[in-house]
């Protein structure tokens, strides 16, 4: 026995509406923008939440990853946590990324990391872990 043609198109809503609420259509959230993601890492490293922002920033990298804001954050986060290879890594990773009128900054720091280095039982400068790369 065939089904009426308007049973059909109804099953086949049905189907539809069903398949996107298993997939969890409606329960996601709309994505940050990658400037969003900056934004709120930047804000959680002045409240000290460097875990929560590195969370952010990976979204961030994750996002848009031909953008250097998000390894500079990895960056301070690194500094403030004493990580000296994550600082190195993921200021070397910003450097690359960055745009030319940001690459001089980044390089002085990257010496001055650099030279930090030979002295690897003392913290890093708190200078440097108060460093906050200039964001556009």
């Amino acid at each position: 026995m065939l089904m009426p043609l308007k049973s059909v198109r109804h099953s086949w809503s049905v189907l539809a509406i069903t398949c996107f609420l298993l997939q969890g259509g409606c329960h996601k959230q709309p994505s940050a923008s990658y400037e969003e993601l900056v934004k709120q890492a930047r804000a959680m490293i002045r409240d000290g939440k460097l875990d929560e922002a590195k969370a952010k920033s990976d979204d961030a990298a994750r996002l848009d990853p031909k953008r250097y804001d998000a390894f500079g954050i990895r960056f301070v986060i690194a500094v403030r946590q004493d990580d000296r290879e994550g600082a190195r890594v993921a200021l070397a990773k910003a450097i690359s990324l960055a745009p030319v009128e940001k690459k001089g900054s980044l390089q002085v720091l990257q010496k001055k990391l650099l030279a930090l280095n030979s002295t690897k039982d003392a913290p890093l400068p708190l200078q440097l872990r108060r460093y906050a790369p200039p964001l556009p």
